[in-house]
């Protein structure tokens, strides 16, 4: 990544999957290394994930930062010293019902989550009994937070719904998927891979987010560095004065970056912040 100045870097925000996170969901230790050198310059450090709390707990930290950081898309603002909600939209009971009810008729898999849980329609075969024990242990859930939504995806639970996600086969026709959302005016909805739809609360993004943070340090958006890998980070890239898209991200994030660095494999990140910053 060859660079004709440094700009000026204030706040940095990464994305956890496909990003800073390689194919074992691993944040690399030269990564983590260069985090704790920046911030011991002054640099703050963030995440903008689609992630929920619960399952960015060990990533937030393995970076050490002390501060806010973005799940759900934007949905959702936590601090990383005791997971504090410093913001919070989530989904109306009623949009959660209507939603479950077309998700059911179109024959899709759905889950939805909130703030520390995550809750699976049962027409998915291979999310067992056991393996909802598992997961539950490995992001440390009580049995009442991890479970499945009864025969019509009605949701009972009593913490809110901040985020519902979708599996899309390859060969399914998104376009009435698409249309119903757009067509509800509490909705927003994006891609966070090829097959996984994330849908929110209009009015959140993973923009807000990153707004949300900077004017929480007083940093101008100019001096905010976002990297990313799919199109749930474009409303970061549209406000970040410097977006950084990896090799492996989707081509309408590369086109809207303004650095393309090498893949999540290739120590992307890693590449990037020594051009940025003069980290080694």
């Amino acid at each position: 990544m060859q660079l004709g100045h440094r700009p000026k870097i204030s706040l940095l925000a990464f994305d956890l999957d496909g990003t800073l996170l390689n194919r074992q969901r691993r944040i690399l230790d030269s990564n983590i290394s260069t985090l704790h050198q920046l911030m011991a310059r002054g640099i703050k450090v963030t995440v903008c994930s689609g992630r929920m709390p619960y399952a960015q707990r060990r990533y937030v930290e393995q970076m050490g930062f002390i501060g806010p950081y973005v799940a759900g898309n934007g949905c959702l603002i936590a601090h990383s010293a005791d997971d504090a909600v410093l913001f919070s939209k989530p989904l109306t009971k009623a949009q959660v019902d209507r939603l479950c009810a077309f998700i059911r008729d179109k024959g899709l898999r759905l889950s939805l989550q909130t703030k520390d849980g995550v809750f699976y329609s049962r027409d998915q075969e291979h999310f067992t009994p056991e393996w909802l024990e598992e997961l539950a242990r490995k992001f440390g859930l009580g049995e009442d937070q991890v479970g499945f939504l009864a025969e019509d995806f009605r949701y009972s639970g009593g913490d809110p719904v901040l985020k519902a996600t979708l599996n899309i086969p390859a060969e399914y026709n998104f376009e009435p998927i698409r249309q119903y959302l757009e067509a509800q005016p509490g909705f927003t909805y994006s891609y966070s891979d090829r097959s996984f739809v994330e849908i929110h609360a209009k009015g959140t993004d993973k923009g807000t987010g990153i707004q949300f943070v900077a004017d929480y340090y007083k940093i101008p958006l100019a001096e905010v560095c976002v990297f990313g890998d799919y199109d749930n980070d474009i409303p970061a890239f549209a406000l970040a004065g410097v977006s950084v898209a990896m090799g492996n991200a989707s081509p309408n994030l590369k086109a809207r970056a303004m650095y393309i660095t090498d893949t999540n494999e290739n120590d992307g990140v890693g590449k990037a912040l020594a051009a940025l910053t003069g980290s080694q």
